[in-house]
């Protein structure tokens, strides 16, 4: 294994292995995902990361809710098929997502995923949001009220 390899490995467990540095990082990707989602809303922008940051904030989510258990799910990826904005501050979607379980990162299936999140007047945080992924029978839900 290459040096950057092992920081990068090693540094990933010392995120990992602490409740409130898990925390902090998903407080981090909430602010970068309302800041996307305020630029989408005023200047009609959207980058390459866009549906990215509700991915990556998934996982991070799914990481401190299932903190200390053995299996979490993770979200590879987030697919939005429809989505619109309400009352100017509310961006709501449907879509798919392929998730997994961190025991086997090798295995991911496909599940409808819908979201909506609010953002502060000033676009700089999320107020609440709700991410629903459908599992079959079982709901996953990741939320912030």
């Amino acid at each position: 294994m290459e040096r950057n390899e092992y920081q990068e490995e090693k540094h990933t467990k010392f995120l990992y292995s602490n409740k409130r540095r898990i925390q902090r990082r998903v407080l981090q990707l909430e602010k970068s995902t309302a800041e996307a989602i305020h630029s989408y809303i005023q200047f009609n922008y959207r980058d390459e990361w866009f549906e990215s940051n509700f991915a990556i904030l998934s996982c991070w989510k799914f990481s401190k809710i299932d903190f200390g258990k053995p299996d979490t799910f993770w979200c590879d990826t987030i697919y939005f098929e429809d989505f619109h904005i309400e009352n100017n501050r509310k961006f709501v979607f449907s879509g798919h997502a392929w998730i997994g379980l961190s025991s086997n990162v090798g295995s991911e299936w496909k599940v409808p995923v819908t979201g909506k999140f609010c953002i502060s007047p000033t676009g700089k945080i999320l107020k609440n949001y709700t991410l629903i992924f459908y599992n079959g029978s079982q709901r996953l839900i990741l939320s912030k009220q």
